[in-house]
């Protein structure tokens, strides 16, 4: 589930929804490998969203894992993504160096 002080990113898709890059601590991240894509759920209270009249009692969440090369000799680094289902935007949930 994204935190707040999770640090944003903005991931660039293709034509077909396919990600192809990640812009993160001010770099671009082309991706570089098999990606995945999942959505979690959690209790509206536990993503910090405002309960409502009418609210459904969970809210679904967007992930997406994805291999990236800062350029082509570096290493390989792993990215976890989630959609802030506060703000719609992308935060960075995990990070894993070397896989």
């Amino acid at each position: 589930m994204p935190r707040a002080g999770n640090p944003l990113a903005e991931i660039r898709f293709g034509a077909r929804g396919e990600p192809l890059a990640v812009r993160w601590r001010d770099r671009v991240w082309p991706v570089a490998g098999e990606v995945r894509h999942w959505f979690g759920r959690w209790p509206w209270w536990k993503a910090g969203l405002p309960g409502g009249r009418g609210r459904a009692s969970l809210v679904e969440t967007e992930f997406w894992r994805l291999p990236v090369r800062a350029a082509a000799a570096s290493p390989l680094r792993t990215l976890e993504l989630c959609r802030d289902p506060r703000t719609e935007g992308w935060r960075v949930a995990k990070v894993t160096d070397g896989t």
